[in-house]
């Protein structure tokens, strides 16, 4: 049972990747497959994908979910799940590959957002390593920084108004977080008019501008 997808965005063509979490009863294994401007691509097999890690895994906190919010941060080897509980959030994270086993297994406490996207980031910043996660839960902009089993850290923090998230995107040699946002023009009393704008924010940006 497919019980969580996401998307990483690449900074090289055709290098974008889905990623999917399984549940098998109580185990679970995480799958992933390129992404093109022609479609999927296989990984290893025909089957269209390739399995991040080596086999099915435990992770009894989850118990048996239908659906997950997953983001799965590639760069850091580090997969990140969410799970409703009332009216908030509960975090587990963990790191594996096909080469590492399985570690780092966390309930992290510390984030009780929705985590909306594993941002993709480069060491040129002079960001302290780890993953970072970005939230839009009800229209405030969180960045959370998480390393291993209770490093997590709210360390950015901005209102969005009416901005609405669309996604993380390479354009132009820069790694931006995109919104859109809808404007009414009244420019003639009989004709209502409605003007799309396209937004974006340097992901590097995000501490300086925004940093706690």
């Amino acid at each position: 049972m497919v019980v969580g997808l996401s998307v990483s965005a690449r900074d090289l063509p055709a290098q974008d990747k889905l990623h999917v979490m399984i549940r098998d009863g109580l185990n679970f294994s995480e799958a992933e497959t390129l992404v093109s401007d022609t479609g999927f691509t296989p990984v290893i097999n025909s089957f269209g994908y390739s399995i991040t890690l080596p086999n099915a895994y435990p992770l009894p906190f989850l118990g048996t979910p239908r659906h997950l919010t997953y983001a799965r941060d590639s760069g850091q080897e580090r997969s990140f799940a969410q799970w409703k509980d009332g009216d908030g959030w509960h975090t587990g994270a963990w790191k594996g590959s096909t080469l590492t086993p399985l570690s780092d297994i966390d309930n992290a406490v510390n984030i009780p957002h929705r985590i909306d996207a594993a941002l993709t980031t480069s060491p040129i910043w002079g960001w302290p390593i780890g993953s970072y996660l970005l939230s839009i839960e009800k229209q405030v902009g969180r960045v959370y920084h998480y390393d291993g089993i209770d490093t997590e850290t709210l360390v950015a923090e901005f209102g969005l108004g009416t901005l609405r998230f669309i996604g993380e995107m390479y354009v132009d040699g820069e790694w931006q977080l995109l919104f859109s946002r809808s404007l009414l023009l009244d420019r003639e009393a009989d004709t209502l008019q409605v003007r799309f704008e396209i937004l974006g924010i340097y992901t590097r940006d995000l501490l300086n501008a925004f940093g706690l």
